[in-house]
């Protein structure tokens, strides 16, 4: 299969990266304004 032949790969670590090359994720938005502090994580693998 050719999922055998990719690498294991963290769904996390790839869209944080994926994020930094396109920021995606500025069109999205909280329904709560302003986010709370605790919801904002600079890293997956930081502690927030």
């Amino acid at each position: 299969m050719i999922s055998d032949l990719l690498p294991p790969v963290d769904l996390t670590e790839l869209l944080l990266e994926i994020n930094a090359h396109t920021g995606f994720a500025d069109e999205f938005f909280h329904a709560v304004k302003p986010v709370p502090e605790l919801m904002i994580c600079p890293s997956a693998s930081a502690p927030c």
